[in-house]
């Protein structure tokens, strides 16, 4: 795994999506299993990419999931109740960790992130009846399992 203590490669690392985009990022990893390397790392990315561009939207379903999951909170590392700079900060600083710190560790705050804010949209879609949150509070929870059994392979030594 890349690790460097070089601020201005992590930046660039961290920033990789946003300048270049998911597109090519989805040609070389989207294919792959989540418990490799890449396919971790894709559904890392995914999930930073989306938090950023749709900070308010992540707030709102985070603020609906925190009260059904409050022990994924503490790990998310999310200042309660977050804000959207909060959620820019802390999905920065997860993505950064996978490459200055812990793999293992982010990889499983990331999946914290992805579960409760699937579980805070399975809640609005509820309220709100709308097939098409349920199909995305699916796919954020199948996101935030993949990530820690992600974070759960990279610990063990097992993160091809």
């Amino acid at each position: 795994m890349f690790h460097s203590s070089d601020p201005e490669v992590v930046e660039r690392v961290v920033s990789l999506a946003a300048d270049d985009g998911l597109t090519d990022l989805a040609a070389l990893w989207s294919g792959a299993p989540a418990t490799t390397l890449p396919g971790a790392l894709w559904r890392l990315y995914v999930l930073h990419t989306w938090s950023q561009r749709h900070g308010e939207d992540v707030v709102h379903r985070y603020r609906a999931g925190s009260r059904t999951v409050p022990g994924l909170r503490y790990l998310s590392g999310l200042a309660e109740p977050p804000d959207v700079h909060e959620v820019h900060r802390t999905m920065d600083d997860i993505l950064r960790g996978a490459f200055t710190g812990d793999l293992g560790l982010a990889l499983r705050r990331a999946g914290a992130v992805a579960t409760i804010v699937a579980h805070g949209t399975a809640h609005l879609a509820d309220e709100d009846r709308d097939d098409e949150r349920t199909r995305q509070a699916e796919r954020l929870l199948s996101t935030g399992e993949a990530l820690t059994a992600a974070g759960r392979h990279a610990e063990a030594g097992l993160l091809e």
